[in-house]
């Protein structure tokens, strides 16, 4: 059975990286820029997953929480948020999501995590409890260490003369 995303996202590029993500995997994408067309495209394609930003922007508001609360209460199908570092997890919890992926995220743990809740939720209509979205905001994704070379590091009076 081919499993259906609807990926809600007003970012092409964000849109992109779902796609490159799950290249490799056996799901179609429906794709949707705006938060005024996901209910009803989701009733339309009743994918088995929904990736929802957050943060759609409809007239400069966060409604993604919002659009995440009417399609709750119009469906059963779960709700992945795709946040940035303003998410507030307890709003998506109360909306309805059963888990956040902060962006930018790493393709493989991404791509891992879509097929390991697409797989519980096409096994039951119900998400097991561990699936349920943190209770936290998701911690930023890690950078490079700073490299500042030993030469460089050393103060002007820690310096001996050449």
């Amino acid at each position: 059975m081919l499993n259906k995303i609807l990926v809600a996202d007003d970012s092409y590029t964000i849109q992109r990286a779902v796609a490159i993500a799950l290249s490799e995997e056996n799901i179609e994408l429906v794709e949707v820029l705006n938060s005024e067309d996901v209910v009803a495209k989701t009733l339309e394609t009743q994918p088995n997953l929904i990736l929802l930003d957050y943060r759609m922007n409809k007239n400069g508001q966060d409604d993604g929480y919002e659009v995440c609360a009417q399609l709750k209460a119009q469906t059963t199908i779960p709700i992945v948020f795709l946040t940035g570092q303003a998410y507030q997890a307890e709003l998506g919890d109360n909306a309805g999501a059963i888990w956040a992926i902060q962006k930018p995220f790493e393709t493989d743990n991404f791509t891992e995590k879509i097929v390991e809740l697409l797989s519980y939720s096409s096994a039951s209509s119900e998400v097991l409890p561990e699936m349920t979205a943190p209770s936290h905001t998701p911690p930023p994704i890690p950078t490079a260490p700073s490299f500042v070379p030993e030469t460089m590091a050393q103060t002007p009076s820690s310096m001996s003369d050449p």
